[in-house]
């Protein structure tokens, strides 16, 4: 071969990088570069969308789940949301486009209200908050015409989780009745408490109204309370709640109370102690009327955590148990001073968020994805043992919001919490205009619509023995 027809068979042999490849044998074809195949092409489309998230996700504000949070998100079930609901009653109807926009600007003032879980590794041992710039569609509306329509419409609505992989961690619906309007909150309890539904609440009204609703500007890591050492937790196994026309549905019935707003009481018990020692003593009646053996009642009293003024938003009541004497022979006197004594070293001497398991559980040192069924099995195999027998919130009085502009005044606020089983109950109280709301979120595995009715009516006459001058119970 002429040394001119190598040099053209070597230019030809080399790569398109420029790289020298072997000569080929006379006789074998010259492999030329293909193009990347389908794989190939799908590999380095994923990694530029990827590289895209990045850029998105580094852009966002990202705020780590404290234990509370995790919790909260851990203990969320299908069939028993983790949720806490605030309805606002309003004396008139309310515009519908003025009632969209006033949502948008409140999840634009409060950063955490539009929280939603940011994605990662499935071998991350921690999860974080992501705060997205906009959020989806967090407003549904409904009609209704009769008391029974407006209450098969709230079970509905608080019975169905709000998912946190998608946010906002909040949901409105709109109720629109025949001559007034109810306002329905649905709040994740891994981001809120009831007093940040408050908050939320009121600024909700003020924004409809086009009242000014100045927002604390306080840095994310400031929600973080700082633990103290707490009383200790009242030992030996709670008493259980008697089920009473238990349906096998999933989801939560409700049943609201009102009475006058009570007088001041003589010595240092306080309208919370009274609920607390009514509701213990309730179901002690109720117990011994379903031929259940004798047992200490333990109510949950969460106790807010910010210092005083402080309207920061976030997860920040750690629980308190007292214990209700459920001897039916006690006078409430003295079920009331026990009940006092131990709510004042409650409060005195504080204590952290989280009991000592709880705290072990959401450590970081193994996988998030695994903490989740960890903390379910414990939770099931464990709350019969030390899951307290009911609670109460009372969120005190409301002076707002008083309305939603002229001509739309709010006549109540209903509270509620979460009753996963075994508890099964809680009582929310809520105090307005003069009038005290008592709201009892109640399984349907444990208590129908009559039995919550019953059990209503007995709470009712011992409020009415404890507390002077009661008053007859309005009907809502």
């Amino acid at each position: 071969m002429a040394p001119r027809d190598r040099r053209a068979r070597d230019a030809r042999c080399r790569s398109v990088r420029g790289r020298r490849r072997r000569p080929a044998r006379r006789g074998h074809r010259i492999r030329r570069a293909r193009r990347p195949g389908a794989g190939v092409r799908a590999r380095r489309a994923r990694g530029r969308a990827h590289a895209v998230v990045r850029g998105r996700q580094a852009a966002m504000t990202t705020v780590p789940l404290t234990p509370v949070d995790e919790l909260g998100h851990w203990l969320d079930r299908p069939g028993e949301p983790n949720n806490v609901h605030l309805e606002a009653a309003i004396d008139a109807h309310v515009d519908a486009i003025r009632l969209r926009a006033a949502l948008d600007g409140v999840l634009a003032a409060h950063p955490l209200a539009r929280a939603r879980l940011a994605p990662g590794h499935v071998l991350r041992r921690r999860l974080k908050w992501e705060i997205p710039a906009t959020t989806p569609k967090a407003l549904t509306q409904v009609r209704w015409d009769q008391p029974a329509d407006l209450a098969r419409r709230r079970e509905e609505f608080v019975s169905t989780p709000v998912r946190l992989d998608t946010g906002p961690a909040l949901r409105l619906l709109h109720a629109i009745g025949p001559e007034r309007d109810v306002l329905l909150l649905s709040l994740h309890h891994a981001v809120f408490d009831g007093l940040s539904g408050v908050r939320l609440l009121r600024s909700l009204a003020d924004r409809y109204a086009g009242r000014s609703d100045p927002v604390p500007d306080k840095p994310f890591a400031a929600r973080i309370p700082r633990a103290r050492p707490g009383p200790a937790r009242v030992h030996g196994r709670p008493a259980r709640i008697a089920e009473d026309g238990a349906e096998p549905l999933p989801g939560y019935g409700f049943h609201h109370l009102a009475l006058p707003r009570p007088a001041p009481l003589p010595g240092p018990a306080t309208v919370n102690d009274v609920l607390i020692a009514a509701l213990g003593m309730a179901i002690a009646y109720w117990n011994v009327a379903h031929g259940t053996a004798p047992s200490t009642v333990r109510i949950t009293m969460p106790l807010n955590t910010r210092p005083a003024g402080d309207e920061r938003l976030g997860n920040l009541c750690r629980l308190a148990s007292i214990a209700v004497t459920d001897d039916a022979a006690n006078p409430f006197r003295r079920v009331l001073g026990d009940v006092t004594a131990q709510t004042t070293a409650a409060k005195i001497q504080g204590g952290p968020q989280l009991d000592p398991v709880s705290r072990a559980l959401m450590l970081p040192w193994y996988p998030a994805v695994l903490r989740g069924p960890i903390v379910r099995l414990a939770h099931r195999m464990g709350a019969a043992h030390y899951s307290d027998t009911s609670l109460v919130s009372n969120l005190g009085i409301l002076d707002r919001p008083t309305d939603f502009g002229p001509g739309a005044p709010v006549e109540a606020v209903w509270f509620s919490t979460p009753a996963p089983m075994p508890r099964g109950l809680s009582l929310g109280v809520t105090t307005m205009r003069g009038r005290m709301h008592l709201c009892l979120r109640y399984r349907h595995a444990l208590f129908d619509a009559a039995a919550a009715a019953r059990f209503a009516a007995l709470l009712e006459e011992l409020l009415a023995a404890a507390v002077p001058d009661p008053g007859r119970r309005e009907a809502v």
